[in-house]
Parts: C-alpha cells; structure tokens; sequence
C-alpha cells in the first residue's frame, strides 16, 4: 500500500496511533556502527513501515473510505460513521451524492428510499466505466444537471483522470508533458462549456436553460466584483428572468446554500438591490425576507471566524480586486479567505466535484 497523503489523512482520522507511529517511523534514520548494521536497522524499521501499511483489515476500510465524497467526508472530519461506510461499500454512489448535497439528511435508510424513488429512471451511459466517472455522474445529477450534461462531464473526469495517469510517466519528454497539459486545457475548457450551458441555455441551438439560478448567481457575483456593467447584467437578466417562473422550488434550494449565502450576504447595495428586483422577486415575500437575512448572518458568521490579520489581508485584497477590476490571486488565500472576500468563479470551489 502506498502510504500518500490522503492515506495518512485517512489513519490519523481513524487510527492515529498507527498514523503516529508510521509518521515516526519514516522520519527515523537508521543508526549502528557498522554499515551492516546500518542496513540492518533500515530494514527492520521498512518491514515494521510495511507491515503497518499493509494491514488487510484497514486497507480495505480505506478503499471504502475513498469512495466517499469528499465533503461528505470532512463533513465527519474523516470519522465516517459505519452507515455510511456500508453505503460506498455497496457502491451507492446516488445515496452518497444525496447525503452530500443534503448534509441535513442524516438516515442512511431514508436516503436510500428517497434515492429510489427520485433516480430509479436514471441510468449511467455505458461508456462511462469508471467508479470515478460513474460518481462524477451521479454527482451531476444531484446537483440537477440534465443527464446529457451529466454524461459530458462523466466523460470530461474519464478522461482527465487519464491524462493524470499519462503525466505520471517520469519518461516523458518535457514537449510530451506540455502536449497533455494542453489537452488539459482544452478539456477544462470543454467542462465549462457544458457547465456554462446546462445552466443559461443555448439560444443559437434553441436549448433551454436548466439551471437559470446558478446562472444568475454567479453573474451577480461578476458584477459585484466589477467584471460585469449594469447594461450587459440586465441583458442576461431578462434572458432568463422568465426561465424561474416554474422553477420556485430549486431556486429556493440553491440561495439556501451556505456558499450561496455567502457571496450573497457580501454583496453591496447596488448588487442587493437589483438581485431582490430581478431574482429574489420570484419568490413569496416571506421567503425574499428570510433569504437576504440568512445570507447576511451567514457571512457574519464567516467574517466572525477570521483572525484578525486574515481579515485585514481579505479587505485589502478585495479593495485592490475593486481597483485593478480583477479577482485576487486564489493561491494567495486561505480557505476562509476565499470564503468571505472572493466572488467564486464558475463551478470554482461552489459546485461539488464532477
């Protein structure tokens, strides 16, 4: 067994004994007198970091392990209780999916028959073969991608994960290497697009939009960072404004997300104001009401949980974002940074892994 990072994650969650005893092990270097001995004590601490690494019993209970979403994951922080394990032995990657989205719903058996009342008519192309690409599709599908979308970004994962298997060759010449991450590019491209039109549609082909509120969203967060002007917003607006009109339900859903509500309750004045006229107007006004508050103390949360020099690092990058009219540089911050001053990017951080 390979002893990675997410191998020794999975250990310190479940057996941090032996995740500190292995931790140990592999920085100890070997010590005698004679070069004979030396090897000697290397080879007894490789068959101790062996046999350690190798153990059937929780090999196995981390190839279950892996099969769970990672958020669901750490939404255990990596005790993934036994249910739940038994699901993704099972290989019931809709009830896994489901459980993620929904964090809420914590019955393992109550999923399992709302799965099949909700998925029994879904079925996964036969191409993609794959357990990734076959979760990557349930994935979609959860999240409400329409199934020929879903299979689209099944494939893109197939094949990204093949792209990754090729750059592991350590022969690769380096015009082979740039080769693949050309297609990488390429391929991350092809997955936006299909993003990009599941969610507003496709006119010049006569397709409808499917999910017209995380379009919405994510143009609202480009205006409220400066990459959009009012003129060019309310042309989309009025796009798919008329695409809600049967869609109160999932609308309600998504601004009730907690990512959602975060780039919502950062939005300024202007952005808030024409959010409620165009998007939140579809709701009853209960509802409108509950959203804006909701998003507001959720950020606050969020703002609350930062130290103080995070906080002064988030205002000022955000103030130079306003300036210069880009994003900050995402691999200058933290995670909770991201979180309470970045608008997110299309499918960056906000929809789960597909």
């Amino acid at each position: 067994m390979d002893i990675t990072s997410q191998y020794m994650e999975f250990l310190s969650k479940n057996y941090p004994d032996v995740a500190g005893r292995l931790e140990t092990l592999m920085n100890e270097t070997p010590t005698g007198n004679t070069p004979e001995e030396i090897e000697k004590a290397k080879a007894k601490i490789d068959e101790e970091i062996k046999m350690l690494a190798n153990d059937s019993e929780r090999v196995h209970k981390y190839e279950v392990w892996e099969k769970v979403p990672p958020i669901l994951r750490d939404h255990y922080n990596g005790r993934v209780p036994p249910e739940i394990m038994e699901a993704a032995e099972r290989d019931e990657i809709y009830v896994l999916r489901e459980m993620e989205y929904h964090p809420e719903k914590r019955n393992v058996d109550e999923v399992r028959a709302e799965v099949e009342e909700k998925y029994n008519n879904i079925f996964t192309p036969e191409d993609i073969v794959t357990f990734a690409a076959q979760s990557a599709f349930a994935a979609a599908i959860v999240a409400g991608y329409s199934q020929s979308s879903s299979a689209e970004l099944a494939r893109c994962r197939m094949e990204s994960d093949n792209l990754s298997a090729q750059l592991d060759n350590p022969n690769l010449t380096d015009e082979e290497k740039q080769a693949i991450h050309l297609q990488f590019l390429a391929l991350h491209k092809r997955k936006h697009d299909v993003i990009k039109k599941d969610w507003g549609g496709d006119n010049a082909r006569g397709i409808k939009p499917n999910q017209p509120e995380k379009l919405l969203v994510h143009m609202f967060g480009k205006f409220h960072a400066g990459k959009m002007d009012k003129k060019e917003l309310v042309a989309i607006m009025a796009d798919l404004q008329p695409h809600l009109k049967d869609r109160q339900p999932q609308l309600l859903e998504y601004l009730q997300r907690k990512h959602v509500q975060a780039k919502i309750g950062r939005f300024d004045d202007k952005t808030r104001d024409l959010f409620a006229q165009y998007v939140l107007n579809e709701l009853p006004d209960n509802e409108q009401s509950r959203v804006m508050e909701d998003a507001q103390r959720y950020y606050a949360k969020v703002r609350e949980n930062l130290t103080s020099d995070q906080k002064a690092i988030a205002v000022a990058k955000n103030i130079s974002a306003t300036r210069d009219n880009i994003l900050p540089r995402q691999h200058n911050l933290s995670a909770q940074e991201k979180r309470a001053a970045m608008p997110s990017a299309l499918n960056q951080g906000n929809e789960r892994t597909v």
